[in-house]
C-alpha cells in the first residue's frame, strides 16, 4: 500500500478512465453464435473450445481457456486473461468487433470472475477515423462469479489526451470496432511521487488473472426499476458495483436494508492519521439537463467528516472540480443528503470551469472521500453505507 497525493490521485483516475481502446483494427472475424435469427444473440462466445477472436495488446498479458472447475462458470471452458502488475508493464485483451455487429445491441451480458478483488474496466471503441472511445467501471471481488449486465449508458467517453474526440458526443452501437478489459490495477503501479495530502493506494502488485464465460451482445435491454424522482445515477438494484476506490475500502453490495432502505453500498474501511480513503463513480451517460443538486442517503458506524467532490469532463485531460464538506454522524444513524451545485466551492488546484459554476450536463465522475484524520480524527474502523444517488432539480 502506497500513500500518494490527491492532485495525483485525480490524475491517477482521469488516466485509468481515458485509456483508449481504438487500437484494435476493423476486421471481418466473425462472434461465434452469429446469425439472424429473431431474437439471437447479436454476439455470442461460450469459450467451450476456443478462446474466440480475442488478442491481447502489450508486454504484461496472454490468453487462454481456462478448463478448471474452479475458474469456469457454465460448460466446460471459459477465457482466462492472466498479466502481470508491475511497474512498466501494461497488458489489455481485445476483441474485435466485426462491422455493425453491435448494432441495435441494449445489452452486453458475461459472467466475470477475478483472483484478486479488482476494479475492472470494459472499453468499447468506435470505428476511427471519426469515432470515440468509451469505458465502464465494475468493481470484481475477489473470486467471486459475478453476472455483469450492462447497457449502452453505462459507457461514458474517454478524455484523455490520446482519445480522439467524438464529433457526436455518443456512443455508436454499429461503429464499435472493439471491447476491450483491463485491470486498472496495471496502471495504479505507475503512480508514483511524494505525499503531501496522502491517499491509500493499494498497487496489488504481481501475477494475476481474471475470467469471462458465456459472453452475449443481445438486443433486449434488461428490465429496470421504477425511475422514481430524479434522474438515477446509481439506485444499486443490479447484482454488482460500478465504484470504484484506489485502495484501502473493502467494497460489497448491501441488500438487507437494515442500515439504509434498499439496497446500498458498503464500504469498510480504517480511518487512520495520514491515510484517506477515496470511493468514486464515473456517472452513467444520463440528461441532467435542469438539476440543481445531486442526493444520496448515507450511513456511518463511527463519525466521518466526508469530503464531496464532482469533477466536470474536459477533452484532452483533467476537468474543472467543484467540492463541499459532509459530517455523518455515527451509531448507523440515516442520514438523507443534499448537495446544491451553487453552494460547492471550485478546486483552485484544478482548470476553471467556463463561468465559475457547475454545468450538471458536464458532471462525470462523482467521489467521497473520507478525510476525519484531517480534523483531529483517531484511528478507527468504520463501514460508510451510499444509497439512491440522484441527481434533482427544483420540483423533483
Amino acid at each position: 500500500m502506497k500513500l500518494i497525493k490527491k492532485n495525483s490521485v485525480f490524475v491517477t483516475v482521469m488516466a485509468v478512465l481515458a485509456l483508449g481502446a481504438g487500437f484494435v483494427p476493423a476486421g471481418t472475424l466473425r462472434g461465434e453464435g452469429q446469425g439472424s435469427q429473431a431474437r439471437k444473440p447479436l454476439l455470442e462466445q461460450t469459450f467451450e473450445k476456443t478462446q474466440g477472436d480475442w488478442i491481447v495488446f502489450g508486454n504484461a498479458a496472454q490468453i487462454r481457456v481456462a478448463t478448471d472447475a474452479a475458474h469456469v462458470k457454465d460448460g466446460k471452458g471459459a477465457l482466462a486473461v492472466d498479466y502481470q502488475i508491475a511497474a512498466g508493464q501494461f497488458g489489455v485483451a481485445a476483441l474485435p468487433i466485426p462491422e455493425g455487429t453491435f448494432a441495435g445491441m441494449k445489452q452486453l451480458r458475461f459472467w466475470l470472475q477475478t483472483d484478486s478483488t479488482a476494479p475492472i474496466t470494459l472499453l468499447l471503441s468506435e470505428r476511427k477515423p471519426g469515432g470515440g472511445n468509451y469505458s465502464t467501471l465494475i468493481w470484481a471481488p475477489k473470486g467471486v462469479w459475478q453476472q455483469i449486465e450492462l447497457v449502452p449508458e453505462d459507457f461514458s467517453p474517454n478524455e484523455g489526451p490520446t482519445d480522439p474526440a467524438d464529433p457526436d458526443h455518443k456512443l455508436d452501437m454499429d461503429q464499435v470496432e472493439a471491447l476491450s478489459i483491463i485491470d486498472l490495477g496495471q496502471l495504479f503501479a505507475q503512480a508514483s511521487g511524494p505525499s503531501d495530502v496522502p491517499v491509500t493506494l493499494d498497487k496489488r502488485l504481481g501475477a494475476h488473472s481474471l475470467c469471462i464465460d458465456d459472453l452475449q451482445a443481445l438486443a433486449e435491454a434488461p428490465a429496470a426499476p421504477p425511475a422514481g424522482k430524479g434522474v438515477v445515477i446509481d439506485d444499486f438494484h443490479r447484482g454488482f458495483l460500478s465504484w470504484l476506490t484506489l485502495g484501502g475500502v473493502e467494497f460489497s453490495l448491501d441488500a438487507s436494508g437494515k442500515a439504509l432502505a434498499g439496497r446500498a453500498l458498503q464500504a469498510n474501511y480504517e480511518q487512520a492519521p495520514g491515510a484517506f480513503v477515496v470511493i468514486a463513480r464515473t456517472l452513467p451517460e444520463v440528461d441532467l439537463r435542469g438539476s440543481d443538486r445531486l442526493t444520496f442517503d448515507l450511513a456511518s458506524t463511527v463519525r466521518a467528516q466526508l469530503l464531496v467532490a464532482v469533477e466536470l469532463h474536459k477533452p484532452g485531460g483533467q476537468g474543472p472540480r467543484f467540492n463541499t464538506t459532509v459530517d455523518v454522524p455515527g451509531g448507523q444513524q440515516p442520514l438523507h443528503q443534499e448537495i446544491v451545485f451553487a453552494n460547492m466551492a471550485a478546486d483552485p488546484k484544478s482548470p476553471a470551469a467556463p463561468g465559475g459554476k457547475i454545468d450538471p450536463t458536464l458532471i462525470k465522475t462523482f467521489s467521497l472521500i473520507d478525510i476525519t484524520s484531517a480534523f483531529g480524527g483517531g484511528q478507527a474502523k468504520n463501514t460508510l453505507w451510499i444509497g439512491n444517488v440522484r441527481a434533482e432539480g427544483p420540483g423533483s
